[in-house]
């Protein structure tokens, strides 16, 4: 499941058989691109090995959108936080700095994005288009944290290639431990915490 800009993401535990059942349809090798040169390839081969991996990527059906990726087996996070929040967030921000640090770099905060957004969101508050539990204690901390970040205009800070969809269901811990990340087509450099934000 999951996926950005209307592609799918499917995951299966071997080869073409399972993917066709899927699908429900075969498929034709004039269907299937090759991603040599995709986001989603180059971070598999940088994160093959260790603690922190990605599935590797079997084939993309064009006409279904759909990116196949090899199953890394086992439980995503989000049943290891039922029975351990803690270990499950320690887990997910060591595979996340894994995959920032294939493209991390320091530079100048820009604060015009985030600021953006949340005036997008006070303003969806004050008209009430949004209902936050505490709407009037949410508007004063949202405008304090738009003057914050403003003021730290060009501090260094870490930018990287962003997830963009960051939850404990699009992270896998198979048996021998290992964490796999799914769901990282993204290829737009960010502020790296926003990841921690989605």
């Amino acid at each position: 499941g999951g996926g950005v800009n209307g592609c799918g993401i499917a995951r299966y535990a071997a080869g073409r058989g399972l993917a066709e059942s899927a699908l429900g349809r075969p498929l034709d090798d004039d269907r299937i691109l090759c991603l040599g040169d995709g986001i989603a390839t180059d971070v598999a081969g940088a994160m093959a090995e260790g603690p922190y991996r990605v599935p590797g990527i079997l084939g993309f059906d064009a006409e279904a959108l759909v990116l196949i990726m090899q199953d890394a087996g086992g439980q995503d996070l989000t049943q290891v936080a039922t029975a351990d929040l803690v270990a499950a967030c320690g887990e997910a921000g060591r595979w996340l700095c894994a995959f920032h640090g294939l493209t991390a770099r320091v530079a100048g905060f820009r604060p015009a994005g985030h600021v953006s957004w949340l005036e997008r969101i006070i303003d969806d508050v004050e008209t009430g288009r949004r209902f936050p539990p505490e709407a009037t204690r949410f508007i004063a901390a949202a405008s304090a944290l738009k003057q914050d970040g403003m003021g730290l205009r060009k501090r260094p800070n870490l930018r990287a290639v962003t997830h963009r969809d960051m939850t404990f269901s699009n992270l896998v811990r198979d048996r021998a431990g290992r964490i796999w990340g799914l769901d990282f087509e993204n290829d737009r450099e960010d502020e790296a915490l926003r990841d921690l934000f989605t």
